[in-house]
């Protein structure tokens, strides 16, 4: 029974027994019989004092009690909610429980965390930074971040953990001086607290990120510089050599075979060289764009032409729907859209098949459509294959570089718009994009 239960029985009792005692004492006393009134009064005074007994007994077991607990729990530093109720005990242990995973997730994490005053002295960091940076962690604690970020960046955190306190978060990227002196590249996620007043931070090395980005700048500069500019020459040596030689562009000769196939050779590689580094000028948005009014017709007629000779030679029928409309476009790249676009299914249709270049209009742009008979791409295959270097695993030996696809849709994306895709396999690929009229 609960305690409100127990005082209304206790109360509806006291009132059923004084009221009956007290009208058995009211009719002797008007029959003018006092025999009884000592007896009556005895049992009213009983009645009320076992009433009272039992009143204070659970007062004291409900409230007296656990309030003494209480204090002496307070006294003895403990739980404040320390024997108040099973259900308060329980809520607590699971409290307790939460709190040390927490703090298990916080030790084992591969991330720094800690916590910053608003003086930007470190106030709790995990063992982490041991790992990580090579400083013990107690020997950090109540000393400035600051002295622990490369010089020349100290300004530009001092100003994100300003936009953290501002907006509640903010991210940030610098470099950490490791205890052996070295420089270690990290994201810092920093979050501000109002209620304690302090900034709350995950430090992650990104060191692996840096390193590979760094590494991706030495790689296009040495194919800008190193490589580019002695491809150039070679090209510039065979057309020397072909004038040198007297060798047209009919002749049949050995020596023309071979300087055309070294020729196409070193176009090949030329053109790989170029489809990079305009890739990685879109993603650092440096790639400029001639746009220019430019008709539909003259962009489909360029590429058709430049794919005609492998066409003919897999028996591959083209087909295209010429339109008078004209587009605004750098005319070199989306030509170069195109024909990687007819060459990609070229090099995935059968022979006997065709492949329509065709488009439709509307008032403030045209969608251009390429549609073939190939054998199609798997479902979980088409949103990878616009990522540089990924291609469709086939059993055939049709390779290529990984790059046409990823072009196309960095030039596209340069236009402002997306190129999309349908297909089936087994039925055939359609890609589409579109461009703003003029």
């Amino acid at each position: 029974m609960t305690i409100a239960g127990k005082l209304g029985l206790i109360l509806g009792l006291a009132f059923l027994g004084n009221l009956l005692l007290s009208a058995a004492l009211a009719a002797n006393l008007k029959n003018s019989d006092c025999s009884y009134t000592a007896i009556y009064l005895l049992f009213l005074l009983a009645w009320n004092f076992f009433l009272l007994k039992y009143l204070w007994k659970l007062l004291h077991n409900e409230f007296f009690l656990p309030l003494k607990r209480l204090q002496k729990s307070l006294d003895q530093h403990d739980s404040p909610a320390a024997g108040l109720n099973p259900l308060a005990e329980k809520v607590l242990d699971k409290l307790k429980e939460a709190k040390e995973r927490e703090q298990m997730i916080a030790d084992h994490s591969a991330q720094v965390i800690m916590s910053l005053t608003a003086e930007r002295k470190i106030l709790a960091l995990n063992p982490s930074v041991y790992k990580q940076w090579n400083y013990p962690p107690a020997g950090l604690l109540g000393k400035s971040v600051l002295r622990y970020i490369f010089q020349d960046q100290r300004e530009q955190f001092e100003s994100a953990l300003i936009e953290a306190r501002q907006l509640g978060n903010a991210l940030v990227e610098n470099q950490i001086i490791s205890a052996d002196g070295n420089l270690i590249d990290v994201c810092w996620e920093i979050e501000w607290s109002e209620s304690s007043g302090s900034y709350f931070c995950t430090v992650e090395n990104i060191s692996d990120r840096k390193n590979l980005e760094r590494a991706r700048k030495e790689f296009v500069s040495m194919i800008s510089h190193d490589l580019r500019s002695p491809l150039s020459s070679i090209k510039l040596a065979i057309h020397g050599l072909r004038q040198r030689l007297n060798i047209s562009a009919q002749c049949e000769s050995e020596e023309a075979k071979l300087l055309s196939n070294a020729s196409r050779s070193l176009n090949h590689v030329l053109s790989l060289s170029e489809q990079i580094l305009d890739m990685e000028k879109a993603e650092s948005g440096a790639l400029a764009l001639n746009i220019e009014p430019v008709r539909l017709s003259e962009l489909f007629c360029e590429a058709m032409e430049l794919v005609e000779v492998l066409a003919r030679h897999k028996n591959i029928a083209l087909e295209s729907r010429n339109s008078d409309c004209t587009v605004l476009a750098d005319r070199r790249r989306i030509v170069q859209v195109l024909v990687n676009l007819l060459s990609n299914s070229l090099k995935f249709s059968a022979p006997g098949t065709l492949i329509r270049l065709y488009s439709s209009e509307a008032p403030d742009h045209v969608t251009i459509y390429l549609q073939d008979q190939g054998r199609g791409i798997p479902l979980a295959a088409q949103k990878s294959i616009f990522e540089r270097f990924k291609q469709v695993e086939s059993k055939d030996s049709q390779r290529g570089s990984g790059l046409g696809l990823p072009i196309c849709k960095v030039f596209v994306e340069a236009h402002g718009s997306r190129i999309q895709l349908e297909s089936e396999e087994n039925k055939g690929s359609c890609f589409s994009f579109r461009l703003a009229r003029s």
